[in-house]
């Protein structure tokens, strides 16, 4: 069985905007590292979770945030009764599951360095919040690259034998940075295996393929490293949302709300997962990850379910500009979402 190594670099100013270049440079010049191969173990395909089929538009989206709004306050049986009987618990429980998946993860601290994140100095309003500090000296930056070479359900290439039936990566990346001490996850720079396999045909899509499913595994192992219990999250960040369809609906939900302009941190805008507002962004594509990452991992994270959802920007050039006039560019809307044990409802 191939066990997961996760690699823990330190590095030097300059920091993560440097580093997200250098990743993906290297995932255009070098070849994957040292295959995994697994032929021995015969893996059978993970079947995808079964769930209901919402509409794209607005309503669409509230339905489905009720959806998962439901699925999360419920035990992982009682979930599954929900689902039509089918259980709702990731098909990946393993962490040797990232490698055998054809996923090369590493993490890069701050303990010896000083460095600039990606969002630079923008979140420090947000961070100091008293009733959710994050301390912004703790990040652990974690990259999982789609880089090895995989077997994946037996499937044999042709004019190969099933013992060398490589599958080449998709040089996919999820990129999040975890302040695991501080119970606090964000999603960064993610670009799903689906999405990069689309847009230049390279490599083929593992099962192990959604970034719920990997964000649970880089939270895993970072609360691993500085022996954090993963039960700790409790607020999870989206920096930035580039999604377009979630965009969209977010701006609805801003403009029924009554919000024309884009309000900074102190006058965010938040939404009760009681409010039909909140119920639509938690269906958009940016508010069913954090939500998938829960409801699957019911063991491991504890029974939580989401309180509301912050919509704000940090770009100070961009606040108050009007909604109508901008695109996500030139907006940058960023969500906050709180979490909150079932049992302390």
């Amino acid at each position: 069985m191939t066990a997961m190594a996760n690699t823990i670099h330190s590095f030097s100013a300059g920091g993560f905007r440097s580093l997200f270049l250098l990743v993906f440079l290297l995932q255009t010049f070098l070849v994957g590292a040292s295959p995994t191969v697994l032929a021995e173990r015969n893996l059978v395909k993970r079947v995808k979770i079964k769930t209901p089929v919402f509409g794209q538009d607005y309503n669409g989206r509230v339905d489905k945030g009720k959806y998962l709004l439901n699925l999360l306050s419920l035990r992982e049986e009682d979930a599954a009764e929900a689902n039509d009987g089918v259980s709702v618990a990731s098909p990946f429980q393993n962490p040797t599951d990232v490698t055998d998946n054809g996923w090369d993860p590493s993490f890069y601290t701050n303990e010896q360095f000083d460095f600039e994140p990606s969002y630079g100095n923008h979140l420090d309003k947000a961070f100091a919040d008293k009733d959710f500090p994050v301390d912004p000296t703790e990040p652990l930056f974690s990259i999982y690259r789609h880089s090895r070479t995989f077997v994946q359900n037996g499937v044999e290439q042709e004019g190969s034998s099933l013992n060398s039936a490589l599958i080449p990566p998709t040089r996919s990346v999820y990129a999040n940075i975890l302040f695991p001490s501080s119970g606090a996850f964000l999603f960064d720079n993610n670009l799903s295996p689906k999405e990069n396999q689309k847009e230049t045909g390279e490599g083929v899509v593992p099962d192990l393929n959604t970034l719920s499913d990997i964000a649970y595994f880089q939270w895993q192992a970072a609360c691993k490293l500085v022996n954090a219990k993963p039960k700790g999250l409790k607020v999870i960040y989206k920096y930035y949302v580039v999604h377009q369809k979630s965009f969209d609906t977010i701006t609805d939900v801003m403009r029924t709300a009554g919000i024309v302009t884009v309000p900074n941190w102190d006058d965010k805008v938040v939404f009760s997962m009681d409010e039909e507002g909140g119920q639509a962004i938690l269906g958009t594509v940016s508010g069913s990850t954090v939500a998938w990452m829960l409801i699957q991992r019911k063991e491991d994270l504890g029974l939580k379910t989401i309180k509301e959802v912050a919509v704000f920007s940090t770009q100070r050039d961009r606040q108050k500009r009007k909604f109508d006039a901008y695109g996500k560019e030139d907006v940058m809307l960023s969500l906050r979402f709180i979490l909150q044990d079932v049992s302390d409802n």
